[in-house]
């Protein structure tokens, strides 16, 4: 047979560059007459429309190619390209049936290809018996008749399914020869391919910085050589979700599966519409979860991958389990699908299926299905960090069946401890906040059992042991010179002008803000920690050292209530205190109230008495001894007005995200030299604020509202205090975007991350400076928390609409005369309030502030 050259050189650029080929083959079958050339011509286009077009145009390729082959064996080379174009759209059916038919007669490497592609068709249904049979004896044709991109394939396609069924070892080294050969072959688009899979492994080995590497690299070939605007794959909202990331993960699949559904890749949709409703699922959403579960398990049994639509079944059975409740009949679904699953080689699946049948059933009463599903879990061996914490809670699970308190009580501190190990090797803030969702049942095992027993010190124990985790790790800066840098200052610039009134072209710069905002995100997520885990520990000895005299109030939810454990004179006492949903509420209207004051210069009488009533309610008939005070809340609690409380009137009050986060900024001295003062831009006062302050401190370092926040990083490095006086956001749906408006732009959390040695005392006069985000499993996340991770001592920050009135800069400059005079941050604000709170704006300012840190 003879073959255009021509038309071979298309065929072996399709993977590489599809966008060329479905270029120039339309022009060079203008030319081309005889049936051979035009059949490797359309197998071309037909491989590249899978990357570059739409997957039924790569149907209709592959149809043509199959069909204008007079050469028997061209021909069949046209079906092994459209029955994976038939595949991919969710036709297995009709894959199979014409790679048979292509089969009748085959032999030798022709043979074998048409084989490894049926292994491809079972692995998309899911039947991964056939298909590693199919590879494995495909690929041994392959290196016989030294086919490397085959060779390849096979390897990639053994890799994804090692990684499925938890033979992870095998799948590193398939994966990372398929790699090799790639790369020395030029195809990127199996290395895109093949990267996106070493992602997902490495994530399933616990290494979410190397996971998140790979799949960045993998979503850059794609889009560079396809010229796509979203990802082709969804294994990045795969690792979100291992690390709590759900709204993001949630976000990126429908991205996804928007793109694959524009392209007509069906069975890619379907996938990502399952990875969306497992995130939406764990954001609580699960109205949404069960529609997208819904939607996906349709489109499996469309496609005939019934091990696919098993996945998609279990999310939606989770979704109804947490809208209505335990069943009789959940209890029966869920059963099946953790055999069908199992049965189905899929380790972590069935062991996620698993856990919920055995939650279903404790709740339904029926200890012995909860202990035949829990002890299915508690026997796996290795496996991926998500997989092994699933493992403690199985087994503290099955010890509270069976009644051994003292047992579930250890398997929840070893899945703790596991947690701890990998939250350790993390260098990003928000992949760190993010991971606590995996120990948050446990810690509320452990806790419940705690009040159960009624010690006071173990529920202090246990309420330290899940908050405020990921601030005992500082972040880890990068390098002065590196790219990092340059996307921070050109996102200060991007924030800088989507402020001017003049500027037209918002929409523009909104989307350059996302596409810089997404690369800080992805550069800090690959980074890394060098040590392992974080030294000196805080025992209860070690608190109650440097308490002192002081009343330490610790705060946790058990259930729907309220618990306090109260620390005084080396004591610990436990007291029930309100229902969790009303104090929540109160806070909520007292917020509105102060804030609506604040905005309005308004008398707020309405703001006193809700404080008053929140204060009540909080803390009841609890007496509070001591006039210094420290305050350890729950997430959802962190920005209440405590300051002000009247149940702790005449007390100096400190507030911290936990007791150990207290302790460690009381414990450490201050090392810092100098003071930072800075005013931002669009405060009619923030300038007269900062001149009576530079009054007090001539030897300060001051910024005026047209100086530049990097300017202004390097000053606060080493310092002693750093004051700004400035507009601050606080971006809920990205809280490492919260930042504070400086002259030249929004100056964020990577910002204040990059300074390494921040100052000891840190005062944010602006809005919502100290207002937090609760992560899943109760991390926090915001200014103030970024501060203290990286181990400023204290910080003087507002929980609410700072007013811009000369009671602001008043208590403020009273703050400071205080510090100047020799007393502790703590006392200085204390006493400031006092002083200007008399006057309804000097006490919505005074209510506004909170000491937060060592005090």
């Amino acid at each position: 047979m003879k073959v255009d050259d021509r038309a071979r050189q298309l065929l072996e650029a399709a993977t590489s560059e599809p966008v060329a080929v479905l270029t120039n083959a339309p022009l060079l079958l203008d030319e081309l007459n005889d049936g051979d050339s035009r059949s490797v011509t359309y197998r071309a286009m037909c491989i590249a429309a899978r990357n570059a077009a739409t997957m039924e145009e790569s149907v209709e390729y592959g149809r043509l190619a199959a069909g204008a082959a007079d050469d028997p064996i061209l021909s069949r080379e046209g079906v092994l390209s459209l029955s994976g174009s038939l595949a991919f759209v969710g036709r297995g059916s009709e894959a199979i049936d014409v790679l048979d038919r292509a089969s009748v007669g085959a032999s030798g490497l022709i043979a074998a290809q048409l084989l490894f592609q049926k292994g491809v068709v079972a692995q998309v249904s899911g039947d991964y018996e056939t298909a590693l049979a199919a590879y494995d004896q495909s690929r041994r044709v392959f290196e016989a008749e030294g086919q490397a991109t085959y060779v390849a394939r096979a390897l990639h396609n053994l890799g994804w399914i090692y990684t499925q069924t938890g033979q992870l070892d095998a799948a590193n080294g398939v994966l990372t020869k398929a790699l090799e050969i790639e790369s020395s072959l030029g195809h990127h688009m199996e290395v895109s391919g093949t990267e996106n899979n070493l992602g997902l492994l490495a994530s399933y080995q616990g290494d979410i910085p190397e996971a998140l590497r790979w799949m960045a690299s993998s979503d850059r070939i794609h889009m560079e050589y396809t010229g796509a605007v979203t990802p082709q794959h969804v294994g990045r909202s795969e690792v979100l979700i291992s690390v709590g990331l759900y709204d993001e993960a949630a976000e990126l699949a429908m991205q996804v599966a928007a793109g694959a559904r524009s392209a007509r890749r069906t069975a890619d949709e379907a996938e990502a519409l399952l990875v969306a409703a497992r995130a939406s699922l764990y954001a609580d959403d699960s109205n949404q979860s069960s529609r997208l579960a819904v939607r996906s398990a349709d489109l499996f049994h469309k496609q005939d991958r019934a091990i696919w639509a098993l996945r998609a079944d279990a999310v939606a059975v989770e979704a109804a389990y947490n809208q209505d409740g335990a069943s009789m009949e959940l209890l029966s679904r869920t059963k099946q699908l953790a055999n069908d699953l199992h049965a189905a080689d899929l380790l972590y699946a069935s062991a996620s299926v698993s856990i919920l049948m055995g939650r279903i059933a404790i709740d339904l009463g029926e200890v012995k299905a909860a202990r035949s599903a829990l002890q299915r879990v508690s026997k796996v061996q290795g496996g991926p960090v998500e997989l092994r914490t699933q493992k403690w809670l199985a087994a503290a699970m099955l010890r509270l069946a069976d009644g051994d308190a003292r047992g579930a009580d250890s398997a929840a501190r070893a899945g703790l401890n596991l947690l701890d190990e990998y939250q350790a090797g993390l260098g990003a803030t928000d992949l760190r906040a993010g991971i606590e969702r995996l120990g948050d049942q446990m810690g509320r095992i452990g806790l419940n059992l705690a009040v159960d027993s009624g010690a006071p010190r173990r529920v202090f124990q246990w309420m330290e042991r899940t908050r405020g985790r990921a601030l005992r790790y500082p972040p880890v800066s990068p390098d002065e010179d590196d790219s990092e840098q340059q996307l921070l200052a050109e996102l200060r610039r991007v924030t800088a002008d989507l402020r001017r009134v003049e500027n037209d072209d918002n929409q523009q710069l909104v989307r350059r803000q996302r596409r810089l905002q997404e690369e800080i995100r992805a550069s800090s997520r690959t980074t890394r920690r060098s040590t392992d885990r974080l030294t000196g520990q805080m025992r209860n000895d070690d608190l109650l050292e440097v308490l002192g005299r002081r009343t330490l109030i610790e705060l946790g939810a058990v259930e729907d209530r309220l618990i306090a454990i109260v620390v005084h004179n080396r004591r610990f006492r436990m007291v029930e205190l309100a229902a969790v949903p009303d104090v929540e509420r109160a806070l909520s209207r007292l917020r509105f109230d102060l804030r609506r004051s604040a905005r309005l210069g308004r008398d707020p009488a309405q703001g006193r008495s809700a404080i008053a009533d929140f204060s009540n309610l909080l803390f009841g008939s609890l007496e509070i001894a001591g006039d210094d005070v420290v305050v350890i809340p729950p997430g959802p609690l962190m920005a209440a007005p405590w300051s002000v409380l009247p149940k702790l009137s005449g007390a100096t009050v400190t507030v911290a995200p936990s007791a150990e986060v207290w302790w460690r900024s009381a414990s450490t001295e201050g090392r810092g030299t100098g003071i930072v003062l800075a005013a931002g831009p669009d405060l009619e006062n923030a300038v007269s604020e900062i001149s009576s302050l530079a009054a007090l401190y001539p030897t300060a370092r001051v910024f005026s509202p047209k100086d530049s926040g990097s300017e202004f990083g390097d000053a606060l490095r080493g310092s002693a205090m750093g004051h700004v006086a400035c507009h601050a956001t606080f971006e809920a749906t990205n809280p490492m975007f919260s930042a504070l408006r400086l002259g030249d732009g929004d100056f964020n959390i990577y910002d204040l991350e990059r300074i390494g040695r921040p100052p000891d005392l840190m005062i944010l006069s602006a809005c919502d400076s100290g207002y937090t985000d609760m992560r899943a499993g109760a991390e926090l996340t915001g200014l103030t928390s970024a501060l203290l991770s990286l181990g400023t001592k204290s910080v003087v920050a507002s929980i609410g609409l700072v007013p811009d009135s000369r009671a602001t800069a008043n208590l403020m400059l009273e703050f400071h005369r205080g510090l100047a005079g020799g007393l502790p941050p703590s006392r200085a604000l204390a006493a400031a309030q006092q002083e200007t709170m008399a006057d309804a704006d000097g006490y919505i300012a005074a209510s506004s502030f909170l000491c937060v840190g060592a005090g």
